[in-house]
């Protein structure tokens, strides 16, 4: 089904254009479709869903007040007799009882944690976000919850240590580090030299795949068991295989070639 696209969407679909409809040319073509994105809820100025919790008997629906156009939320009823919010993030699992409509700028993690279940059970019932939750869609309802699930066997608890933390730290995390204002992702793997920035990204998936949810005064984890607990001789990462007697290192960047690299530092290339 074709749709009208919003302001928003159409932004997002011709980066070229700016978020006020700016830089629109004459005689260009834009795109005003994407294969696969979910068709947007009809909009009213009533109060809008925002997490849906449904049984075979019964819907309860959370609301948050507006004075503005709002979402109202479809809804279809499967074969198992939950009640279902439309649109649904594409391969959403078919046993889901409780449902988030997601914002502009969600992450999986807060969500998972606002809801109290883990990282991994939202990245399960919501397979397609995937890695870094960059296939998370806004205005589309994500599955928080599924039949049978026993809320107060949830075992994802944040592990002992300071407070507050981001959400989805790292279980078997044993060093942290409190966020100061100015702090990137890159800075502080630089700072600490014990582990790559995967690593980091990988024990904070709060963080975002583009490292933009870097929260001040809260803690993020910095080692887990196996971490060196003091800063290399060498920085990382390092390319695979790298001689383990070298003393000198460059950091290689976007256009950097082997031949430049030798004339640069006076090396032989069959030395590099």
């Amino acid at each position: 089904m074709t749709r009208p696209p919003l302001t928003s969407d159409f932004a997002r679909w011709n980066p070229s254009v700016t978020p006020l409809c700016g830089n629109l040319l004459k005689g260009r073509s834009y795109c005003l479709a994407v294969a696969g994105e979910p068709v947007p809820p009809r909009t009213t100025a009533s109060s809008s869903a925002e997490t849906s919790s449904t049984t075979s008997s019964s819907t309860t629906t959370s609301k948050t007040s507006s004075s503005t156009t709002s979402t109202v939320a479809t809804t279809t009823t499967p074969n198992n007799g939950i009640r279902t919010p439309e649109p649904t993030q594409p391969g959403l699992v078919s046993n889901c009882n409780k449902f988030h409509l997601v914002k502009r700028g969600d992450n999986c993690a807060e969500m998972a944690a606002s809801n109290g279940i883990s990282l991994e059970d939202f990245m399960t019932w919501n397979p397609r976000t995937g890695k870094g939750c960059a296939g998370l869609w806004a205005n589309a309802y994500a599955c928080v919850s599924i039949i049978g699930r026993d809320a107060s066997k949830q075992s994802d608890q944040a592990p002992s240590g300071p407070s507050p933390t981001q959400p989805g730290i790292a279980k078997d995390c044993k060093a942290y580090y409190r966020l100061q204002s100015g702090d990137t992702c890159q800075s502080i793997a630089d700072s600490y030299g014990t582990f790559a920035l995967d690593d980091f990204a990988k024990w904070n998936p709060a963080v975002g795949a583009e490292c933009r949810s870097l929260w001040v005064s809260y803690h993020v984890c910095v080692g887990v068991p196996g971490t060196p607990s003091t800063k290399p001789s060498r920085p990382l990462p390092v390319q695979p295989g790298i001689r383990k007697g070298c003393d000198k290192y460059h950091k290689a960047v976007s256009g950097d070639g082997c031949q430049a690299l030798a004339s640069k530092y006076d090396i032989k290339l069959d030395d590099l």
